[in-house]
C-alpha cells in the first residue's frame, strides 16, 4: 500500500520553539508510516541531520542572501513559484506549515491548488511585527483572512493564540480553530537545594528585541547595586541572536559586564536548568514558551512577564512569579523585587512538585 505523505512547511528547521515542536512531531509521524518532507525556508539547518537520520526528506528553498529591500523581494517572488513546484512535484495528501514568513509564502503558493492545509499558529503577533500588536487594522485583518481561511484547520499552541486569531478576523469560522498545547516529554526531576557559591539567575533565549534581555540586564544591575555591589551573584544567558552586541555592549554600559556570562547558544539544556537557582524571561510575549516548561520541569522558580500565553504557563502555585508591565521602568523594578525575595529564600526556592501542574 502506498503511503500517505505530508509535507511540512517552516520558515527554519533551527533551534527554538516551533522548530523543536515540529521535530519532535515529524520524528512521531515518520512511525506511524507516514511519507514525510521538509521544506524550510532559511537559517541554520540544526535539525537537518537528526531529522534525516529518520528517513525524512527536507529541502531548503532560499538560494539567495541579498540585503536590498528591492532585490529580496523579487527573489521572495521567485521563491513562491518555486515552492508551488516543489509542491506539485511532491504532491501531498495533506500540508501543514508553521512560522509567519512561510504561512504567508504557502498562502501565495496554492492558489488554484486544491491540497489540503492545516496551518499550526506559534504567536499571536501579525506576520510582519517584531512586537506583539494586539489589534490590527483593516488591510492586516485581510491579509490574516486570506491566509487562515484557506487552511482546513487552524491548531493554536495555547488559548492566547486562539483569541487573537479569532478577535482579528472578519470572515474565519472559528470552529476550524483548535487548541492543542505543545507536547512535551517530563522527566521528574527534583530540585536540591542550591550549594552554588553564587546565586545564578539564567535565560534561555534568542537574542531578539522579541525577548527584551535589555530589560533583564536593567533589572539585574538594581539587583547587584541596590542590594549589594559585593553580592555573590551571576546572570548567565544562554542563546544567540543579531542583538548579542547590543546587549554585551549594554552590560558593559550598565557595568555589570563582570557578573554577566553571554554564553551563545548550548545544546545540553539540562546541565544549565541543573546549575542556576532562578530561571527569569523577559520576554513580551510567548505562543505558549517550551523553556517555561523546561524549567518547571527542574522545579525551577520563575520570573516572567504576565502577558500573552505566559500566564497560562506560569502559576505561583508551582513556583511563578509573574509581573505586569505597565513601562520599563516599572518592570525592570517588578523583576529586581523578585531577585532580591528569591536570592533571599534561596533554601526554600521551590515549594511544590511543578510535575503536577505538567
Amino acid at each position: 500500500m502506498k503511503k500517505k505523505k505530508i509535507l511540512y512547511l517552516i520558515t527554519s528547521i533551527s533551534k527554538g520553539g516551533a522548530e523543536n515542536h515540529l521535530a519532535k512531531l515529524t520524528k512521531m509521524v515518520v512511525k506511524l508510516n507516514y511519507d514525510v518532507n521538509i521544506i524550510y525556508y532559511k537559517d541554520n539547518p540544526y535539525w537537518k541531520k537528526s531529522l534525516e537520520s529518520k528517513k525524512i526528506k527536507i529541502q531548503k528553498l532560499k538560494s539567495h542572501n541579498f540585503k536590498g529591500l528591492f532585490l529580496n523581494f523579487l527573489f521572495i517572488i521567485f521563491d513562491i513559484f518555486k515552492l508551488r513546484r516543489e509542491i506539485k512535484k511532491i504532491n501531498p495528501n495533506l500540508i501543514h506549515v508553521h512560522l509567519p514568513q512561510m504561512e504567508l509564502m504557502c498562502r501565495f503558493a496554492l492558489i488554484n491548488l486544491p491540497y489540503k492545509l492545516v496551518i499550526t499558529k506559534h504567536l499571536d503577533n501579525f506576520f510582519f511585527y517584531k512586537n506583539k500588536k494586539n489589534n490590527l487594522n483593516f488591510l492586516e485583518i485581510l491579509l490574516h483572512d486570506f491566509v487562515y481561511c484557506r487552511a482546513h484547520k487552524i491548531i493554536a499552541i495555547s488559548n492566547s493564540v486562539r483569541n487573537y486569531i479569532i478577535r482579528n478576523s472578519f470572515f474565519l469560522n472559528k470552529n476550524k480553530i483548535k487548541k492543542i498545547y505543545y507536547g512535551f516529554t517530563f522527566k521528574r526531576r527534583i530540585k536540591k537545594k542550591s550549594k552554588n557559591k553564587f546565586f545564578l539567575i539564567g535565560t534561555v533565549s534568542r537574542l531578539v528585541e522579541q525577548k527584551r534581555i535589555d530589560i533583564l540586564l536593567k533589572s539585574y544591575k538594581k539587583f547587584l547595586f541596590e542590594n549589594n555591589k559585593n553580592f555573590n551573584s551571576k546572570l548567565l544567558i544562554a542563546g544567540k541572536g543579531i542583538l548579542k552586541n547590543n546587549l554585551i555592549n549594554l552590560s558593559k554600559k550598565l557595568k555589570i559586564e563582570k557578573n554577566v556570562k553571554f554564553l551563545g547558544f548550548i545544546n545540553n539544556t539540562n546541565k544549565f536548568y541543573k546549575k542556576i537557582d532562578v530561571f527569569c524571561m523577559t520576554s513580551t510575549f510567548e505562543g505558549l514558551g517550551l523553556v517555561f516548561l523546561e524549567a518547571m520541569s527542574h522545579n525551577l522558580p520563575i520570573i516572567a512577564i504576565k502577558t500573552s500565553a505566559i500566564k497560562e504557563i506560569v502559576s505561583r502555585k508551582f513556583g511563578g512569579y509573574l509581573v505586569n508591565y505597565n513601562d520599563d521602568n516599572n518592570l525592570v523594578n517588578s523583576i529586581y523585587k523578585k531577585l532580591l525575595y528569591l536570592s533571599k529564600n534561596r533554601s526554600n526556592l521551590i515549594t511544590n512538585d511543578s510535575s503536577k501542574y505538567l
